[in-house]
This record gives C-alpha cells, structure tokens and sequence, in this order.
C-alpha cells in the first residue's frame, strides 16, 4: 500500500461540483479582487470565530506582519516568537524591521507558555506571538494573565490551528490580532495563498483594511495615509474558502478520529514514541500529527519501507537559522524536539484502512 503524506486531490473530487461552480461564478462575474466572495468569506470567518472584524489577506505571513505593522513596531523594538514553529513567525518580525526574541517550549504540546516566555520580556518588548502549533491552542487562560502583568499587545498565530478552541473558545480569544493562513494544505485551504487578520478593535480593523490595500484612505481613493502594502485575498480563494468552511466541523471531527487510531495503536505498542498530547481543557484539531522519539530516522525507514510518506517538522529550531545572528536565546527543549519529531499522514480524506495500516505498522516496527 502507497499512503501519500497529503493528497488534495481527494478533497476536490468529494465537493468538486460546488468548487467547479463556484470559480466559474467568479470568471462570469469578473469580480477578481475584493467585493462580495471577500466580503462573504471575512463575514462568516468572523463568526465562525466569534470574533467582531475579519481582514483577508494575500498570505498568512502577510497577516502577521500587517498585525505588526498595525501596532506600529519596528526598529528597535523586540517581539517574542517560539523558537519552534514555522519560519513565517519570526520572519515577519524581521520584515518590520523589529527584533525576534525566541522562547523554547513545552514538551508535550509544542507550544510556548507563559513560564518560557516571561524571562524575555524587557522594556522593548512590544508583543507576544504564541504560535498554536500543529492545531492546538497555547495555554489561553496563562497569557490572558501575562497579558494583565504587562499589557504587552498579543498576536495569535493561528495559521494551523482553525477549529481549534480552549474550552469553549476559539481562536481569537486571546489576542488583540490574530492571524490565519490559508495555504492549501491547511485545515482549511484555499485554491493558492491566502490569509486573515482578527481583531475585536474597531481602530486596528480600520488600520488593518488601510495597510492591505497600500495604505489608501477608505473614503478617499488613491489618498494613502501610511505605507502600507498590496496583499489583498482574491475573490476565487475567497470562493473556494466559502465552499470548504462548509466542510470544517467534519473535516476536523475526522481529523480527530485518525489521531485517536494513531494513539491507540503507540499506546499498546509499548515502545519509546511520545503521541502529541492534547491537553484539557483544549480541542486539538491536528493540523499535524507529529510523534517524539529518539528512534525517529529508524521509525522513518520503517515507515518508507512499507509506502507510508512521512515529514519532519521542523529540522532545524527557527533561532538557529543562517539568517538569524546570535540572539543569545537558548532552547534546548526546541533544539531537542527537532530532533526527535516526525509527522504522519493525517487528512480527512484518508481511509480506514489506510489509518489501520499505519497503525499496524507502528505494530510492526
């Protein structure tokens, strides 16, 4: 058996008569940038997060760094980022001009919390971006407390984690922004690049709409009020997303299914592999299902042997990167976790048996 480590095109051919439609509206209606796809899809985001204001955006590295810019940082200034995440966290901060100070993380959900972080704040630091790594959200009730200490401004990265809640809260919750990607291997995906801004501020809302769309006036066409930049979400992501939020609940329920199998499976195994560990009270909706284990090139093989793709997230901790100079920051539960993790194939659209047959194989190793 061939199990790939992603497969959209299984996605499309379950909703491919509504995709289909949807983009051909588009073509006939010639409306490709903004109007009402974007309007429809910032609506129903905002409520389906209970958040007050949505922004798309071209990308969901665009959505961090128009956070930023919304609070005006840059040179000079420091924003804290985990040192174990996707490169886009910290790249965003060095886009602005400010400095990323990284955090190390929890072992056992990935994430920074508010122990790690609070050793690095200082006088310049001018926010917090908590990541919710692989689909699952940070310790929402610690920052909250941080953030009273403080009240240093929170952006929520949670480019991997729509669907996610801590309790009955959704993403959104925490922080004064919050950003989203789109990218089309997420758990919901567009048709290309894409991504959303949060925010309950009607000011930052209004700054954030500016700031997309070069920094023109919004009643005043072609008066630009501050350098801003050209990442707005065209209408045909825009039309995808619309059909595929339909899907979320299930998709992420499904998501949830295949996770439980994995665990089950390590569980009876009785060897030394760590399964990503939800955390009450939170909902992990697994963007990623990535195991710990020293055996991990050995599990790797075995896996490749039997057809199963796998991926390592991340290789290599984000403040040990070329690009970065030595901040001064030491990680070592980051450093220790790239070492050891590997991703398994988790989609919606994966089978029984497939999810049985990478269970067995887990037996098998």
């Amino acid at each position: 058996m061939k199990i790939p480590f992603f497969d959209l095109t299984r996605q499309y051919e379950g909703i491919k008569s509504r995709i289909d439609a949807a983009v051909l509206k588009r073509f006939s209606s010639q409306q490709f940038v903004g109007g009402e796809e974007v309007q429809r899809i910032e609506t129903r985001i905002a409520d389906f997060t209970g958040s007050r204001f949505a922004v798309g955006c071209g990308t969901g590295t665009d959505a961090l760094i128009l956070a930023l810019k919304a609070l005006g940082i840059g040179p000079g200034d420091e924003v804290i980022v985990p040192a174990y995440t996707f490169f886009a966290s910290a790249e965003a901060v060095s886009w602005v001009g400010a400095t990323p100070r990284f955090s190390d993380i929890e072992r056992t959900t990935f994430n920074i919390s508010p122990e790690t972080v609070e050793p690095l704040i200082n006088n310049n630091t001018k926010a917090i971006i908590p990541v919710h790594l692989f689909g699952q959200m940070v310790d929402v009730d610690g920052f909250k407390k941080l953030n009273a200490k403080y009240s240093i401004p929170i952006i929520e990265d949670a480019a991997q984690a729509i669907g996610a809640k801590f309790r009955d809260l959704h993403i959104g919750s925490l922080g004064l922004m919050t950003a989203i990607s789109f990218y089309p291997t997420k758990n919901l995906g567009g048709a290309g690049d894409g991504g959303m801004v949060l925010t309950n501020d009607a000011t930052i809302y209004a700054k954030l709409k500016s700031l997309r769309n070069h920094g023109e006036h919004e009643n005043k066409r072609y008066i630009h009020q501050a350098i801003g930049t050209n990442s707005r979400l065209d209408a045909i992501q825009a039309a995808v997303l619309n059909v595929k939020l339909d899907y979320l609940n299930q998709w992420n329920e499904r998501r949830r299914r295949i996770a439980g199998h994995y665990i089950d499976f390590i569980s009876k195994k009785g060897i030394e592999i760590d399964s990503p560990l939800e955390v009450s009270p939170r909902y992990h909706v697994y963007h990623q299902f990535v195991i710990q284990t020293p055996l991990r090139e050995q599990l790797r093989e075995h896996f490749q042997n039997r057809g199963i793709s796998t991926n390592i997230f991340y290789p290599l901790s984000v403040h040990l990167q070329p690009c970065f100079p030595d901040s001064g920051d030491r990680c070592p539960e980051s450093d220790a976790t790239c070492n050891r993790a590997l991703a398994l194939p988790i989609f919606p659209e994966l089978t029984d048996d497939e999810v049985t047959y990478i269970g067995r194989s887990i037996e098998a190793f």
